[in-house]
């Protein structure tokens, strides 16, 4: 699996109205930029559903810092980009916990990003 392919995993799967209306590139780059922000060792010490939700938050606000100053679209839509990226987060996190070797390829991605 690529980075491609999670993309058209992650977009599959999301409400289509708003994904529609931030489109296919923005989602990307929003599934890029949580990929590069993911904190392994945070997510693993998750325990219960609000530990779950309580990474998912703080990794949408990682990925919007990453981007302060930037904007996924219009201004006008940026409430609706903060929608799409936390849907993007949550799928994320759900597409991680589905299966081990979901990880290691997150792992991968996250090591080329940075090389």
């Amino acid at each position: 699996m690529t980075l491609d392919d999670l993309t058209t995993e992650c977009w599959a799967a999301l409400p289509p109205v708003r994904k529609r209306l931030v489109g296919r590139d923005a989602v990307r780059q929003m599934l890029e930029d949580a990929v590069a922000e993911w904190d392994n060792e945070a997510i693993v010490a998750c325990n219960a559903d609000g530990d779950f939700a309580a990474y998912e938050a703080a990794l949408v606000d990682r990925v919007k810092a990453r981007r302060a100053g930037q904007e996924y679209g219009f201004v006008l839509l940026s409430i609706l980009a903060t929608a799409v990226l936390v849907a993007v987060v949550q799928w994320l996190v759900q597409w991680w916990l589905d299966r081990n070797f979901n990880r290691v390829m997150l792992a991968g991605w996250q090591r080329e990003m940075q090389g």
